[in-house]
């Protein structure tokens, strides 16, 4: 498992493409509350690579993980 982010920008960039156009496989949401912290998270797994780069043939799928939530009131990502 590896986390891309802009380190990889056209890995990147096929991702972001992916999970845009894709339905994923299975989804999970989940919240928590904890002191003055609402956070929520949401983790979508995709099989369909449909033009994925060549040079990762063999990946299997893509776990995309997107967090959102407030603290003290104030939104993060």
């Amino acid at each position: 498992m590896i986390a891309v982010k802009d380190n990889q920008p056209k890995l990147h960039r096929h991702i972001q493409r992916i999970a845009a156009q894709t339905k994923p496989t299975s989804c999970y949401i989940e919240t928590e509350e904890t002191r003055n912290r609402l956070a929520t998270r949401t983790v979508e797994v995709f099989h369909d690579l449909d033009g994925i780069e060549l040079s990762w043939v063999g990946i299997k799928s893509l776990i995309r993980v997107e967090r959102t939530g407030t603290r003290a009131g104030k939104p993060y990502y």
